[in-house]
């Protein structure tokens, strides 16, 4: 309780009148995944369903990344607000697609003229390829 004093002081001082509010609930699990816990792992210990886990993992990313432009701040505050970013940004939270090179040349050096054996070779390489979906 402390800490949401010190934010609802600051914000009077500075005539902030859009209120932070400290969500405690879900500080283990994002905790958790800045520590470097495998996507697996993460899920298997909790209720929440993925694509929830992935929502407040990139609504915590998101306000991360607003913080170092935020004036009245320390440095001290903003480097550590980029560090927990860049903890947090991987994947499933970012939204990078990442193709092994392999399945690439695999699908670009199909040359079949059968459209079902072509979707058929597509289907198998994106097997092996890792695509984000925003949740």
């Amino acid at each position: 309780r402390g800490l949401r004093r010190q934010i609802f002081q600051r914000q009077r001082r500075y005539r902030i009148e859009a209120p932070v509010w400290l969500e405690y609930d879900f500080t283990g699990l994002i905790e958790q995944w800045a520590l470097g816990m495998e996507w697996k792992t993460l899920c298997e210990n909790t209720s929440l369903d993925e694509g929830d886990i992935v929502r407040i993992l990139r609504r915590t990313l998101d306000f991360l990344s607003q913080i170092p432009h935020v004036p009245h701040l320390s440095d001290e505050f903003r480097k550590n607000a980029r560090r927990a970013g860049h903890l947090i940004d991987r994947f499933p939270v970012n939204e990078t697609m990442i193709t092994p090179p392999d399945s690439v040349n695999a699908v670009e050096e199909s040359s079949t003229s059968d459209p079902a054996e072509a979707n058929s070779t597509e289907a198998k390489d994106l097997d092996s390829t890792i695509v984000t979906i925003d949740g």
